[in-house]
């Protein structure tokens, strides 16, 4: 996968999480609040997202290699 379009994934999925958050704080806080915390909240869903995927694979990834074989 090339840089731009890694980029633009996260860029989505932070678009994404940004959506999702709206609507769930769309009855529990004020709309000047709300803008703040989604602005805030959804990068940092990424990330953790992100790096609770990468955690899962490569904790899962090490099983399933190949065994070495004999020579």
């Amino acid at each position: 996968m090339s840089g731009q379009a890694l980029w633009a994934s996260a860029a989505v999925l932070t678009f994404v999480f940004a959506g999702l958050l709206w609507y769930i704080f769309d009855g529990w806080v004020r709309p000047l609040v709300r803008v703040p915390l989604v602005v805030a909240l959804a990068p940092l869903v990424t990330l953790i997202a992100v790096v609770v995927g990468i955690t899962i694979s490569v904790a899962l990834s090490g099983p399933y290699e190949p065994p070495p074989r004999p020579e």
